[in-house]
């Protein structure tokens, strides 16, 4: 009971999409079975395309979440760079800013900023002052 080496061989061509024996059989069957096999070829062409390219199409949604992911951290970095970089610089801790706006926020209209800063305007016309200097000048 040897089997032979290339039994399988012919199962698989008759599977196969590129079968030439399949291809003949097609083109025999007349005008009828060649509209039946139109069909056949396009949905059979859409999902060979998808099966076909299915590495691809994995391996470009993980560039795609890998690059994603490099993005993001490098977006962190500058935000967070940028947030040292301003609390550095700033006369006060943005939680002290933060703490004013709220305190503020009810009596602190936009009227009344500009009152203010008109009267800085005018009493500091080069525009430095001093911080005691200008804390008397915004309390009045």
């Amino acid at each position: 009971s040897t089997s032979h080496p290339h039994k399988h061989v012919s199962c698989l061509k008759f599977f196969s999409t590129t079968n030439p024996g399949m291809q003949q059989s097609s083109k025999t069957t007349g005008e009828k079975g060649s509209k039946e096999s139109k069909g056949s070829e396009e949905s059979k062409s859409t999902s060979d395309f998808f099966f076909d390219n299915l590495g691809k199409m994995f391996l470009a949604a993980m560039a795609s979440a890998i690059l994603a992911l490099i993005r993001s951290s490098m977006a962190t970095t500058n935000q967070t760079n940028a947030r040292i970089e301003i609390e550095e610089t700033a006369a006060i801790d943005p939680l002290e800013i933060d703490d004013l706006r709220t305190a503020n926020s009810p009596d602190f209209n936009a009227e009344l900023f500009r009152c203010v800063m008109e009267t800085v305007r005018q009493t500091f016309p080069s525009g430095h002052a001093t911080y005691e200097d200008f804390a008397l000048v915004v309390r009045k």
